[in-house]
Order: structure tokens, then C-alpha cells, then sequence
């Protein structure tokens, strides 16, 4: 079909990500911690939602503190990084936020020289349909993968 393909594990940002993970995981608690009171992280495993049993995360932990709960602003926040709703990492932080039940989450991006901490609110539309493409998915794409129905029957019309 003409596509070309690249293998991303080999691209230097990437390979400075991966090497340098729990570096930054470790720099990112200690940043938090010290910004805010009574600084709890736990790994969070794999939950799954308990309304819709097909949807599943794996984040990388969760901070809980007395300070500020509803999501109090520290100077470690920077005013001009933002994760845009096209990135993959923001979907992957709906999906956890809406597993977690939670309003925001902190995302860090680690640098050779620096961490940028930047808080992503919980936003309910987008979650909404993420989760109606999660179901088409299931339902319609992932089905026809393992029967063929639609191949195979021509009572089917795709449009």
C-alpha cells in the first residue's frame, strides 16, 4: 500500500525516555512531595472500571495528599506546557483519570535537562467518545477480525 514504516524504539527521544524512566519517576515524586503536605504515591497496577468491564489502565502511580485535593496549583507547574488532546499520551490519561475517578492528573516530561510538570484536567466529552470508539471497536471492528461476518456474508454493506 505504499506505507512506510520506522522503528521508533530507535529514535534518540524515545530512547532518552525509556532509559531514563524511573529517573524521572523518582525526580517527579520528589518534586511533588515537596510541594505538597502529607505526599503519598502508590503503584496503581492494573484496575479495571467497574461500570464498564472492557475498559482497563496501568498507570505508573497515584499521589495523594492533604494540602490541596481538589488540585492546588504549585510553582513546579509550568504556565506554557500543554498536552494536546491529539497526543496519545493525553487519551492514555483520560482513560486513567476516568478508571481513577479522578479531575486532573500531573503528567511529566523528562528532559536531559529538566523536568516539566504540567497538570491535565479531566474532560468528560473527550472521555465520552474515546469510550464510544473503545466500544465500536469491541463490538463491530474486533468482532468482524475474529468472524469474518462481513467478509463473508454480502447481505453486509459498509458505507
Amino acid at each position: 500500500m505504499g506505507f512506510l514504516t520506522c522503528d521508533i524504539n530507535r529514535k534518540p527521544t524515545l530512547k532518552l525516555g525509556k532509559n531514563n524512566e524511573e529517573k524521572a519517576g523518582y525526580l517527579c515524586i520528589n518534586t511533588l512531595s515537596n510541594q505538597h503536605t502529607e505526599f503519598e504515591v502508590r503503584l496503581t497496577g492494573f484496575l479495571i472500571n467497574t461500570e464498564d468491564l472492557l475498559l482497563g489502565v496501568s498507570g505508573d502511580g497515584r499521589a495523594k495528599f492533604k494540602c490541596c485535593g481538589k488540585g492546588g496549583k504549585g510553582d513546579y507547574l509550568k504556565e506554557n506546557l500543554t498536552l494536546k488532546a491529539i497526543h496519545w499520551y493525553f487519551t492514555q490519561g483520560q482513560l486513567q483519570m476516568h478508571v481513577h475517578q479522578l479531575q486532573y492528573s500531573d503528567s511529566g516530561v523528562f528532559t536531559s535537562n529538566e523536568l516539566f510538570i504540567t497538570r491535565v484536567k479531566y474532560d468528560a466529552v473527550f472521555r465520552q467518545k474515546l469510550v464510544m470508539a473503545c466500544s465500536f471497536f469491541m463490538s463491530v471492528v474486533l468482532s468482524e477480525i475474529f468472524t469474518r461476518e462481513l467478509e463473508i456474508n454480502d447481505n453486509y454493506c459498509l458505507f
